[in-house]
């Protein structure tokens, strides 16, 4: 694979990305949370970032009825500016997919022992 952002589109890649100083997602993660969509950023060779996203069977969020969240998880990265471009893509990827709220870190599911939820920024950033 060469630099930059790569979309996988199913588990069976994960053991061909490049060791670096981000794991990449373990495939016993991958079987259980079933991604809708995960992406990796390469640089110099090496696996710098990571993160999945969800649209399906989105939860309701109590004060946004209307909302259709997204759940973004699996994320890891280098540095901010490798953060920002995974968080940029999966929100755009869930946006074009009906999602209009973005909850994190969710690794598929509100099932696991971490979870948050925040307020959109006033003005609607």
């Amino acid at each position: 694979m060469t630099d930059g952002l790569h979309v996988l589109s199913d588990g069976d890649a994960l053991p061909a990305l490049p060791p670096g100083p981000i794991a990449a997602l373990d495939a016993s993660a991958w079987a259980l949370t079933r991604p809708e969509w995960h992406a990796v950023v390469l640089d110099g060779g090496a696996l710098v970032g990571r993160v999945s996203a969800w649209v399906s069977d989105p939860p309701s969020v109590a004060g946004a009825p209307a909302a259709h969240a997204g759940r973004i998880g699996h994320a890891a990265w280098r540095d901010a500016r490798v953060g920002e471009r995974l968080i940029g893509a999966a929100e755009g990827w869930m946006r074009e997919h009906g999602a209009d709220l973005a909850l994190g870190p969710l690794d598929g599911s509100t099932w696991f022992s971490y979870r948050v939820i925040t307020d959109r920024a006033p003005g609607g950033g």
